[in-house]
């Protein structure tokens, strides 16, 4: 007689089941999506196989999958651990495999370093000697941020890889968040770049995320497995070929791809005996959806009406009007978002005068211009520009082209807005479309202050994803999460794992209102302890930004926290007001404003159609010829092959010590090459080799280091830099950040410059230890280079006179500059 083994896998997205007879043959294989209807969808496998099988017959099964867990508690089924099922299922149906790729709905793995046998069958301590690295709570890299963005598209998921095979050119798009990734979507659509190269830049935003985030720095072994529900499309193993550079016959798609945790599960089940009353637990899976929902029930969320609403609309209210035939001295504030471009006007008592919000939709050039226009129209001559201040994401660019006076940081531009407003004030919450802050202010000045990573959630397009998919107005969210009498806990996950929730809980018949209400939660939550963490919350509390339009997030935040929170005048458009009334400060000591006058303004439009302006890039030729001249002027350029090189990467501090370092190999007998200036591809390779965790200055250098380890260098000087020396600072001590301190140990490990045969220089650069300290440091290095403390000290002089040689260079050059 044969009997069978039931293997079950259900995930955030799908169920999977898979029936074996007595050789380990499959019987039966089934995979769908249940879109939150886990019982719905069960309930259909379980009858196909009833009308199939003898359910008698079926003696042995077991569960595994992110909802495993929740069942083995609540039905009668042995659960087995997720990771061993896909490794038994995989290796059995493989046995030659030497690295696994799993991309399911929600979930990454990558799982290497499997030894066997002679017969080809694991060894017996394998489990130990296994690398295995999974995903975060992070979309980025798995199937529903693929089915996310090519919704966004509206392309059907299975039409996606026919589509991408099309495309002629690979956009980059960011792939560590689904919000990101629609901004760049928006921005390459503007650009008139076609669907299909937009989805062959989307796979492979998400392989190089996933080689990022994932594999990190971990071999890759082939031949590779690549399962799970994402290895249907033809474009991400493309992808994944092309990133990991493994050829065809190495990255294999197995059969049973969709499966193979699911196989590997009934592997288990067979051979550990695990009974299975097939009845059972079909009469106790038709109960699925009530047992997760008490499962995963909350009810510790407050009701968000128990906090009296304020009236929003007023705090915009100007109360200032200008005298028809009087001119008023201004100065404007424009903060460049990546959701929206904010304008004000202000006058020599910091009042407003006039205040534009403007959505973005990626064409900051196009906001600034409907903005001054407007404010052209509305004031004609009655006021005069004396200065113009930017700040924001594109501060850079709309600052020269509407030739601004004073460009800022978002975190100064905020804190002094809410300094202007109220001086007693000590925290910042400020949370924008792509953006959200904390700020911690002491004596009107700031201390501390924290930003968003590379997560959306806890943001406004977080909010404003929702309110597309629910069809609702986003002005309407909030009286409806007000409405709520049981707020539903959603989690404080990625928005893409997030929709998960929501559709579980519709299918349960959870109403509109308690799921809004709970993603005001979610949003809360999600920057409470995402961007907050353990940080200190003051006692004066101003929420800044979009988000404060929406009551219920505000409530939510007062709720958890605990504390007042006020949400202050002109609170959608602060970081403009901030940067205008440091814009009118500065401008006291200085002449004529650089604005280009409203007359001119028409000739922004010239530059809508092409984003990146032709003066940029002629500036960006400029700026190099003179720090070419300035900085490395010394720079040879040339290789002799009868000495050993040390590469230099002309990033952060080599701009202000080039000349000294290359001074002193110079006099030690060595090449200097310096890497190439930072373009595309030194960013390309910072992606490729840098941690997914560091800032993108440290990206940037590895990028710089891994061209140099390109071209063959014997060295890679990278200084630890302690402090440095500022002549009109008044700290104390000037220290490099703490990222510089240990960015050359973080480039030494990311490219493994050890095995590469490339000596890492990384001496203690701490000018404020005095020159001892300096001598000391840079005579140990002689010594690592095999130099005598004689030839060391004659080549720190050397790099000492090399430097102030520059120095003068640049007093010589700002006269000329000045004059």
């Amino acid at each position: 007689m044969n009997t069978y083994s039931l293997g079950i896998d259900i995930g955030y997205s799908a169920v999977k089941m898979i029936l074996i007879d007595n050789d380990n043959s499959i019987v039966y294989n089934n995979y769908r999506l249940h879109k939150g209807r886990i019982n719905n969808t069960t309930d259909l496998i379980f009858k196909e196989i009833i009308n199939q099988f003898k359910i008698e017959n079926i003696k042995y099964g077991a569960v595994t999958g992110s909802i495993g867990k929740i069942l083995s508690e609540n039905i009668s089924i042995k659960r087995v651990n997720e990771i061993a099922a896909t490794i038994e299922g995989s290796t059995h149906l493989n046995p030659q495999i030497k690295s696994i790729i799993e991309l399911g709905g929600q979930s990454a793995k990558y799982i290497t370093g499997f030894n066997f046998d002679d017969d080809n069958r694991l060894r017996i301590n394998q489990s130990k000697q296994l690398t295995i690295e999974t995903n975060t709570d992070c979309a980025a890299g798995t199937g529903s941020f693929l089915e996310e963005q090519a919704s966004r598209l509206n392309i059907k998921i299975e039409d996606y890889a026919s589509l991408a095979e099309k495309a002629t050119k690979i956009p980059r798009i960011a792939g560590r968040c689904s919000v990101f990734a629609k901004t760049d979507i928006i921005h390459n659509q503007q650009e008139g770049v076609s669907p299909e190269n937009i989805l062959k830049g989307l796979a492979y935003a998400i392989v190089k995320n996933y080689k990022g985030s994932i594999i990190k720095r971990i071999p890759v072994v082939p031949p590779v497995l690549f399962i799970g529900g994402v290895a249907y499309n033809r474009s991400i193993t493309n992808a994944f070929r092309d990133v990991l550079n493994i050829s065809n016959k190495d990255l294999i798609v197995p059969e049973y791809f969709n499966c193979i945790t699911a196989f590997g599960a009934a592997l288990i089940a067979k051979e550990k005996h695990y009974k299975l009353n097939f009845s059972s637990i079909y009469s106790a899976f038709l109960l699925l959806n009530e047992i997760t929902r008490e499962y995963t029930s909350d009810q510790s969320l407050s009701c968000l009406n128990s906090i009296p609403p304020i009236n929003l609309t007023a705090k915009h209210r100007i109360n200032l009007k200008l005298e028809t035939n009087t001119c008023t001295n201004c100065y404007l504030g424009v903060d460049i978002g990546s959701t929206s471009t904010n304008l004000v006007l202000i006058n020599k008592d910091n009042d407003i005068v006039s205040y534009k919000y403007i959505k973005t939709i990626g064409n900051p050039l196009r906001a600034v211009y409907d903005g001054l226009n407007e404010i052209h129209s509305e004031f004609q001559d009655r006021i005069i520009i004396y200065g113009v201040g930017v700040t924001g994401s594109g501060r850079k660019m709309i600052g020269e082209t509407i030739g601004a006076d004073v460009i800022k940081d978002e975190i100064t531009a905020q804190a002094k807005a809410a300094v202007v407003i109220d001086p007693e004030i000590d925290t910042i919450f400020e949370i924008g479309g792509q953006d959200s802050k904390y700020i911690s202010i002491k004596n009107g000045a700031v201390v501390d202050f924290q930003m968003n990573k590379i997560c959306a959630a806890g943001t406004g397009s977080f909010l404003e994803e929702q309110a597309l998919k629910f069809n609702i107005p986003l002005e309407k969210f909030s009286d409806l999460a007000l409405k709520s009498k049981n707020p539903v806990s959603l989690g404080e996950r990625c928005t893409v794992f997030i929709e998960s929730s929501i559709s579980s809980n519709l299918t349960s018949g959870k109403k509109t209102e308690d799921i809004i209400s709970g993603l005001c939660y979610s949003i809360a939550k999600n920057y409470l302890h995402r961007v907050i963490g353990q940080k200190v919350i003051g006692n004066k509390i101003f929420l800044q930004g979009g988000i404060a339009f929406n009551q219920g997030v505000l409530n939510a935040l007062q709720i958890i926290t605990k504390k007042e929170i006020i949400v202050p005048p002109f609170f959608s458009v602060t970081g403009a007001l901030g940067v205008a009334v440091l814009t009118k400060e500065e401008m006291k000591n200085k002449g004529k404003s650089n604005f280009i006058g409203f007359d001119l303004i028409s000739s922004i439009p010239k530059l809508i159609t092409n984003p990146i302006p032709k003066s940029i890039s002629a500036n960006i030729q400029k700026y190099n010829s003179v720090i070419e001249k300035l900085i490395f002027e010394d720079h040879e350029n040339t290789i002799d092959p009868t000495k050993k090189t040390v590469g230099i990467p002309r990033a952060l501090f080599t701009y202000g010590m080039f000349p000294m370092f290359n001074g002193i190999f110079k006099r030690l007998g060595f090449n200097v090459l310096l890497s190439d200036w930072s373009d595309d591809e030194t960013i390309s390779l910072g992606q490729e080799y840098a941690l997914a965790e560091t800032c993108f200055p440290v990206k940037l250098i590895t990028g710089h280091v891994a061209e140099l380890v390109k071209k063959g260098v014997d060295y890679i000087f990278f200084p630890d830099l302690y402090t440095v020396k500022h002549e009109n600072s008044t700290a104390r001590k000037n220290y490099g950040c703490a990222y510089m301190q240990l960015a050359f140990k973080i480039v030494s490990q990311t490219m493994e410059l050890d095995k590469k045969g490339i000596q890492l220089l990384a001496p203690t650069i701490a000018f404020t230890l005095g020159e001892e300290f300096m001598r000391k440091s840079f005579a140990d290095l002689g010594v690592k280079l095999g130099k005598t403390a004689e030839e060391t000290k004659i080549a720190l002089q050397e790099g000492m006179k090399a430097y102030h040689r520059f120095e003068q260079r640049v007093e010589k050059n700002g006269k000329e500059i000045l004059k």
